[in-house]
């Protein structure tokens, strides 16, 4: 019984993972086929929590111009951490300036950890339904 309620509950995390990994990669693909490609300089990196303890992932705060307004924001899909003063090729919708998407990221490391995160309570449910 405890196992069937643990892979139901991690059956339906996983769908949700699974449904922001999907709204993450279809903005993405949104701005890949309807923004502009614009060249950005990295002005620092923006610190969030990891689920590791003490750890930090590291986002890249970019400076970038689109229609001659200014913008600095963090990069919504970073493949990798910044280096200051360094540049950057992103991609920005116009009707969004503040989302800048990174135009090598592709799927973050998040949204990949989600899909397997379903992945594995798919296999988890299926193994607790065969077993039952």
């Amino acid at each position: 019984m405890f196992f069937m309620v643990l892979s139901s509950a991690l059956l339906v995390a996983g769908i949700c993972g699974l449904g922001k990994a999907i709204a993450d990669e279809a903005a993405f693909l949104r701005v890949r086929r309807n923004g502009v490609e614009i060249s950005a300089d990295v002005v620092g990196n923006d610190a969030s929590p990891s689920p590791n303890q003490n750890a930090y992932h590291l986002n890249p705060v970019v400076r970038y111009h689109v229609n001659g307004r200014a913008y600095e924001a963090a990069v919504c899909n970073p493949g990798s951490r910044g280096h200051v003063g360094s540049g950057m090729t992103i991609l920005v919708h116009p009707d969004h300036p503040y989302a800048p998407y990174d135009r090598y990221g592709g799927i973050g490391t998040r949204s990949r950890n989600l899909v397997l995160l379903f992945a594995l309570t798919v296999a988890l449910f299926v193994l607790m339904l065969a077993t039952r």
